[in-house]
């Protein structure tokens, strides 16, 4: 009996089965004539892709389409892919040619070998074609030099490092994206120490010196391109310098202010080019008009104190635009400003006029290679003022306490009727 049940229950699951599938896959379809047609055709008899009568269902053919197009679209990614990979290679060897550091100096034979050029600064010029140089002090630590010297590998470099990669020696660094610098040979910290201005006056030769093709040296301008001294150098040797004019007497100042006039008319009379930074005009103002407009925080106190100061440009014959509606006080100016407190003189100032603001600031500004503070500043005032003073009208020398600060020096001025009559 128990034999009789398991041959039923197996004949009715093999009737019943392929019906199943077949009412899952097709409902209207009877299974007897689904097999019978399979059978008869050589197709398969159930599954989900099976063809009917020699027609392709619609799905069929998206599916088929969108496999050809992703074919069709991972080739061409293949081969992008390819074309990438193959330029990023050359690419990455030029790049590695090119952010190669590059040491140039003087008196040494080239080394191919580690990349190194002795033809002289000129030629590292010629290469970046920088417009402006930063010089550093001996064994500098700034970050961007450090940076850039940490992974070189160049045998004359090398020889001047130190344990901390800190380079013995006047370093010369262009604002450029090509990585070179010139070292000075013979500019050691001890050498340095010993005469910093020595040792800055031979660079500066070296970098304002062309050799000719007879081997005699040519002078070149310095206004081909601008050389800055780093911090390190500034806060090791003499900072920038810059000047400040000022008396009780008001009467002195309007003489100053006259002589400045006086001699850029002589320049110009003669034919001189004045300097590319020379001041628009310059004016005698009170300290305290500045320092009212200085420590404004309102609208109405900042309208009343420019009113101020336009009142004392117009009594000097100076014109402003109408449509002038800021008066900016330039960094030194307002550095001076906080040094001199309680104050009361009357102010030499020298003023820029843009189309919407007037600025206002102090004469100087950075030095050059082999200069004093005061040579700085006496150079500076003459190019941007046209005055000419010298170190006896030295007062006082102000300096701050801000480390931002410590790359500038002040030289108050105060020169006597007697000396400005004489």
């Amino acid at each position: 009996l128990f034999k009789k049940e398991i041959v039923a229950t197996r004949t009715i699951m093999d009737t019943t089965a392929p019906a199943t599938r077949n009412n899952n896959n097709n409902k209207n379809t009877v299974m007897g004539e689904t097999k019978k047609a399979g059978n008869e055709e050589g197709r398969p008899r159930g599954g989900k892709n099976h063809h009917q009568d020699g027609i392709v269902t619609p799905i069929i053919k998206n599916l088929q389409e969108d496999t050809r197009r992703r074919s069709q679209k991972s080739e061409g990614k293949k081969a992008l892919e390819n074309n990438y990979y193959k330029n990023r290679y050359n690419n990455t060897s030029r790049d590695r040619e090119r952010h190669r550091l590059k040491v140039y100096h003087s008196s040494s034979n080239a080394d191919d070998n580690h990349n190194t050029n002795s033809s002289s600064f000129w030629q590292m010029h010629k290469d970046c074609k920088a417009f402006r140089y930063k010089v550093y002090a001996p064994r500098s630590d700034c970050r961007k030099i450090m940076k850039l010297v940490g992974s070189s590998d160049d045998a004359f470099l090398k020889n001047l490092q130190l344990e901390d990669g800190r380079i013995d020696a006047l370093v010369v660094i262009p604002d450029s994206k090509i990585n070179c610098i010139y070292v000075c040979q013979d500019t050691s910290l001890n050498v340095f120490e010993k005469d910093p201005r020595k040792a800055e006056i031979k660079l500066r030769d070296e970098m304002f010196t062309k050799n000719a093709s007879d081997n005699t040296d040519i002078k070149i301008d310095e206004t081909n391109f601008k050389v800055s001294c780093a911090s390190c150098l500034l806060h090791a040797h003499e900072p920038n310098g810059f000047c400040l004019v000022a008396s009780p007497s008001a009467d002195v100042i309007y003489t100053i202010r006259d002589i400045s006039r006086w001699n850029r008319r002589e320049k110009e009379r003669s034919g001189h080019t004045l300097h590319q930074d020379h001041a628009h005009f310059v004016a005698t103002l009170p300290r305290l008009s500045l320092w009212n407009l200085r420590q404004s925080k309102t609208h109405a106190q900042s309208s009343a104190a420019m009113d101020e100061i336009l009142g004392h440009l117009s009594n000097q014959d100076i014109s402003v635009n109408p449509e002038m509606n800021k008066i900016e006080l330039g960094y030194h100016l307002t550095s001076v400003l906080g040094l001199t407190k309680g104050s009361e003189d009357f102010w030499f100032v020298m003023g820029f006029n843009d189309s919407k603001s007037l600025q206002l600031d102090l004469p100087g500004g950075k030095r050059h290679l082999g200069e004093t503070s005061l040579e700085g500043a006496i150079r500076e005032a003459e190019e941007e003022t046209s005055l000419i003073w010298d170190a006896s009208w030295v007062k006082d020398i102000l300096e701050s306490s801000k480390p931002s600060e410590k790359g500038n020096r002040y030289f108050d001025l105060c020169p006597t009727e007697s000396s400005l009559s004489g």
